[in-house]
């Protein structure tokens, strides 16, 4: 029950964040630099609507430092998903594929990464530029595969159309 003379507790409320893209940027400076604008008056911009003032100095800031490189994102590189397999991992494999210990795509998903899915094993087996199936061998024709289609004919000219 709440207490008297408090609102009751509500959970707080979640701050909406509105990405400042690479167009954004641009004409953050453009306005900056070109006009001398103060930041409040960048802010109140239509095209960055909902971008605080203190937001738009530091991106203004992160741009400056950057040497004016409007998608600079201070990631350093290291963005996006890790790949399954490193590029040391596609040189064991190599390694395996050439001592025999591993055949195929399969295998390597099978033996050295039981965790990773067998189309992404085989993917990045293709961009390496190895071949990540082994086609099977097929059997030899016996003599008898021969003749059958020719023996076809013979037995079925006794059938009538009854």
């Amino acid at each position: 029950m709440p207490r008297a003379g408090r609102p009751p507790a509500t959970p707080r409320a979640r701050r909406t964040y509105t990405p400042i893209t690479p167009t954004k940027r641009a004409h953050i400076v453009m306005l900056r630099d070109d006009f001398k604008w103060s930041w409040r008056d960048i802010g109140k911009q239509p095209r960055l609507v909902k971008c605080d003032h203190s937001a738009i100095y530091r991106c203004y800031k992160t741009i400056q430092a950057s040497g004016g490189d409007l998608y600079f994102n201070q990631r350093k590189g290291k963005g996006g998903r890790k790949p399954a397999i490193s590029a040391e991992g596609i040189e064991e494999i190599e390694e395996a594929l050439e001592d025999g210990r591993v055949t195929d795509g399969a295998d390597v998903q099978r033996i050295m990464y039981p965790d990773v899915p067998p189309r992404t094993v085989r993917d990045n087996l293709h961009r390496a530029g190895l071949v990540g199936f082994i086609q099977r061998q097929k059997l030899p024709l016996l003599p008898r595969h021969i003749a059958a289609p020719l023996d076809r004919p013979r037995r079925v000219s006794t059938w009538s159309h009854d």
